[in-house]
């Protein structure tokens, strides 16, 4: 039984690689950039998560989960905000898999606040806080500084992705972009 469905799995992946051949399957990655900002200046952000390549439905909801599930599984890059102190890869998963196990609550709870938003929407906010109030611990940004984040999900060659990049985030911020099409 386990033979059929490796053997089934590896015949999805060649439909998809066929898909994407004729355009019908669009490849992506999810990068999440962290940014700070006080009352004088808006730091330059960071991508601080970019997940391995998975194809997207086509569905902002459905590729964040997708995304979100690519976290809890330990396929992404991981570059911290501050140096002296982050938090282990293991423990971005352990949170990951909290916002992917409650993806329902989470979205009631954006929908309540007046937001649109989903699970990955609310895991990248909290880790921007977090972040943020890690780096505070160690006296990085002692003034009142907020954290704020930005979503990408686009094709793998897409500038969002790009890595050892500073920038400063283009409004709006903490939102998902979807650049599929």
């Amino acid at each position: 039984m386990k033979h059929i469905l490796e053997y089934e799995d590896h015949d999805i992946k060649s439909l998809l690689g066929d898909l994407e051949g004729v355009g019908q399957a669009v490849p992506v990655k999810a990068s999440i950039w962290i940014q700070y900002s006080d009352l004088d200046n808006t730091y330059d952000a960071i991508r601080n998560i970019s997940t391995d390549e998975f194809y997207a439905s086509g569905d902002e909801d459905t590729d964040a989960l997708k995304a979100l599930k690519l976290i809890v599984d330990g396929k992404f890059d991981y570059i911290p905000m501050e140096k002296s102190g982050s938090f282990p890869k293991s423990e971005i998963q352990a949170i990951a898999k909290d916002y992917l196990t409650s993806k329902d609550t989470y979205k009631q709870i954006y929908t309540k606040s007046g937001k649109t938003g989903n699970a990955l929407d609310a895991f990248a906010n909290d880790l921007a806080i977090e972040s943020l109030a890690l780096a505070q611990e160690f006296n990085t940004y002692p003034y009142e500084t907020t954290a704020e984040f930005k979503v990408f999900i686009a094709p793998p060659g897409d500038q969002s992705h790009r890595k050892d990049e500073f920038y400063v985030i283009p409004n709006p911020v903490n939102v998902i972009v979807y650049k599929i099409k």
